[in-house]
Parts: structure tokens; sequence; C-alpha cells
């Protein structure tokens, strides 16, 4: 993530440092308790959430104009194999950059 946003100084209102200790500790820190109501529950998984460094993670997307190849298999088969085989362009600017 910082290799990223070199210049990031705060996230959710911490340094990065300390961000980065707290996510590393989410599971533990906010774990839920025997006894929590279900409103604590659900803070907590909502804390566990925000801590998680997964929510900075973009899965790859490709685009396909083309509705016909959507509803040919032959197709859409054909169109996973290229963005497999890296045949495809990337949909988002930001997945062209290698890390």
């Amino acid at each position: 993530m910082t290799h990223y946003l070199k210049n990031l100084k705060k996230i959710e209102g911490l340094s990065v440092s300390e961000f980065l200790n707290k996510a590393a500790n989410a599971e533990v820190e906010f774990a839920a308790k025997p006894g929590d109501d279900e409103n604590k529950q659900n803070r907590l998984d909502t804390q566990k959430r925000i801590y998680s460094l997964d929510r900075f993670l973009m899965t790859r997307m490709y685009r396909e104009n083309d509705l016909t190849v959507i509803k040919d298999s032959a197709k859409l088969a054909q169109f996973v194999t290229e963005a497999l085989n890296g045949k495809r362009e990337l949909y988002w600017e930001s997945e062209k950059v290698k890390p």
C-alpha cells in the first residue's frame, strides 16, 4: 500500500505506521467476546473491516463493450482466456502500475 501512496500521511486519522500496526492486530483487537450483544459485535466487525488491508486491494477488471461476446459461450471463453493470458487491456489505469 505505501509503495503506491508514498505521500500518504494518515489513514483513518492515524499515521501510516500506526494504522499498519493496528491492522496487523485487528483480528485480535476487535474480536467479539462472549456476552457481547449483537450491536457490539457489529461495531467490532466494522472495525475489523476498517483496519483490514484487503480493503485497499483492487481486483483486475477487463471490459467488453460488445454484448454478443457475453451472450456467446465460445466468445466468452475466448475473452476469459485472453484476459488470463494477458492479451486483454486492463480496465483501470491504476491496475497497470507495476509494483
